[in-house]
This record gives C-alpha cells, sequence and structure tokens, in this order.
C-alpha cells in the first residue's frame, strides 16, 4: 500500500514538473520570437520585401547586380556591408541604453542624458537604413556606376559620355566618404541632380543635396564630419547639419568656402524645377532664356544613361 502510494506521489511530481518545463519552453519560445521581432525591425530587413516605393519608383527586386561595373562589385559588397555592420552596432547601444534606463533609478540628469543619446541612435539608424535602400538601388538601376578611389581631400560625381558610366569619385579607403558621394549616386537616380553633356559637373546640385550626403557619412561615421570637416560652424549632433553648415564649409588648405561656387543652388531644386525658378536658386548666374533652353535640352538625366 505503501509503495502504490510511493508511486502515485512520483507520478503527480512528474505530471507537475513537466508542465512546468512545458511553461518555461513557451515562454522562451515568445521571447525568442519577440527579440527577432525587435532586431528585424531596428534593421529594417528587406530579404522579402521590397522597399517603400516613396525612395524609388522603379526598383526592381529581381534585377541581377548588373548595374555596378563587374571589378568594382566586391568593394561595393564590402561597403555595403560595412553600413550594415555600424547599423547593428548602433541597434545594440540603443538598446543597452534603454535597459540601462529601464531596470535602474538614475538621477534626472543622467537619464536626460541617456535619453538624448538614444535619440540621436535612432536618426543615425534611420539613416541608414535608407542608406541600405540606396545601396540597393544603385545595384539594380538603369544606370552604369564604377567605384573611383582618388587621392584627395574630397570626393565628387562625374559622368563618362564614352563608356555611358556615372564615376563615383571618392577618398581613397575612406568608407563614410564613399557613403556621402553614393548618396549623390542615389540623387541622381532618383532626379535631384543630373549632367551637363559639355561638362562633368553635376548640374542642379543644391546645398539640400549635400545636407543628405553629410548626413548620411555622419551616420555612419560622426567623427568623420566633426573632426575631418572644416567649417565656420561646429557640429555636435546630425541636427547641426544644415544649409548653413554647409555654406561654411572651408577648403582644408586654401581655407575658401567649397559652397559658395556658382554652380551650387542655394534653393532645393532638381531635374523638373521650372526655368523661371533657377534665378532665385542661382543668383550668381545670370540666365536667358536661350541659354536656359539649351541648358535643358543638353543635361543627361538617368534616363538618358540607359545601358
Amino acid at each position: 500500500m505503501k509503495i502504490e502510494k510511493i508511486k502515485n506521489y512520483n507520478q503527480k511530481i512528474l505530471v507537475i514538473l513537466g508542465t512546468i518545463t512545458i511553461i518555461i519552453g513557451i515562454v522562451f519560445i515568445l521571447k525568442t520570437i519577440k527579440e527577432t521581432e525587435d532586431v528585424g525591425e531596428s534593421l529594417n530587413v528587406f530579404a522579402f520585401r521590397k522597399p517603400d516605393s516613396r525612395y524609388f519608383k522603379n526598383y526592381n527586386p529581381m534585377s541581377i547586380r548588373n548595374s555596378i561595373v563587374t571589378r568594382d562589385l566586391i568593394k561595393f559588397q564590402e561597403y555595403k556591408d560595412s553600413v550594415k555592420g555600424r547599423l547593428t552596432k548602433i541597434t545594440d547601444n540603443k538598446k543597452q541604453l534603454q535597459r540601462i534606463i529601464d531596470r535602474n533609478k538614475l538621477q534626472d540628469t543622467i537619464k536626460d542624458k541617456y535619453e538624448k543619446r538614444i535619440n540621436e541612435y535612432e536618426k543615425r539608424i534611420g539613416i541608414l537604413e535608407k542608406t541600405i535602400i540606396n545601396f540597393d538601388i544603385l545595384e539594380s538601376s538603369v544606370c552604369k556606376f564604377k567605384l573611383n578611389p582618388i587621392d584627395s581631400s574630397s570626393g565628387n560625381l562625374t559622368y563618362d559620355q564614352n563608356e555611358n558610366v556615372v564615376s563615383i569619385n571618392y577618398i581613397r579607403n575612406n568608407i563614410p566618404n564613399f557613403v556621402h558621394e553614393m548618396t549623390h549616386a542615389y540623387q541622381f537616380l532618383k532626379g535631384g541632380i543630373a549632367f551637363t553633356k559639355n561638362s562633368e559637373k553635376p548640374f542642379a546640385i543644391d546645398l539640400f543635396d549635400e545636407v543628405s550626403a553629410y548626413k548620411a557619412q555622419y551616420a555612419y561615421d560622426p567623427i568623420s564630419v566633426i573632426k575631418e570637416i572644416l567649417s565656420d560652424s561646429i557640429v555636435n549632433n546630425l541636427i547641426d547639419i544644415d544649409t548653413s553648415w554647409v555654406r561654411g564649409i572651408r577648403d582644408p588648405i586654401k581655407k575658401n568656402h567649397l559652397y559658395h561656387k556658382t554652380h551650387y543652388a542655394i534653393k532645393n531644386i532638381n531635374i523638373n524645377t521650372p526655368v523661371k525658378e533657377l534665378d532665385d536658386a542661382y543668383p550668381k548666374i545670370n540666365y536667358d532664356s536661350l541659354k536656359l533652353k539649351h541648358l535643358y535640352m543638353g543635361i543627361i538625366t538617368y534616363e538618358n544613361c540607359k545601358r
């Protein structure tokens, strides 16, 4: 009789332990799913869906990587992976700070400091997510691009009429500068800037285009902007990067203002900006109707560079 009771008792214990094990397993699975969703939302993974149409209406997720010159594909992918890695790191840093705030009773000054850093992280995450989309768009575009590392203090974007290729000229071994110039390449694809047939320099590039490029550069590496860009004003965070700051940027050697040149528009324009608005955008250039007509007939946009 006693043995039977002991068996029944052991069976009840086993049932209870089994139930507890199942509950723990369910909690663990739910937690894992939640963490996976958090990571997916933070990294904005596009493995199974195309980017938002507002970024680029002609994006083709089925396109093979044929828009980047073959010899540059490995380097292009290396830079893309670097941006993804930076995004992951910043996302982790943000989560760590948030956990510190959630799990500790902090002084108001310290909590406020951490919250400001989290806010800055969130802004950088948003920009880096869009930068990754821009990489994808360049890979699937109708235009041909090549990577051209140069030994210079700054990069630029040029168009090779003979090869029908847009050249992303960036400071050699400088990923932040590549991110900057790649942002201009994306602006070319969306019609924000173009090229004139009689000049390699971009047409319709404005201070707002530069603000976007410098913000992308800052999101990847703040030091590359804070320490390496000389301007009349100081940058401490993303909000400081505006048209006034861009206007104040100087050549590190000659000390002249780089964005006071006549081909930089002071108002936000694109390839569809009406002719009558260009006088305000380019106050140092006097256009007459003949020149404007000639200029508009001669510009090269992403629609002209189909392979």
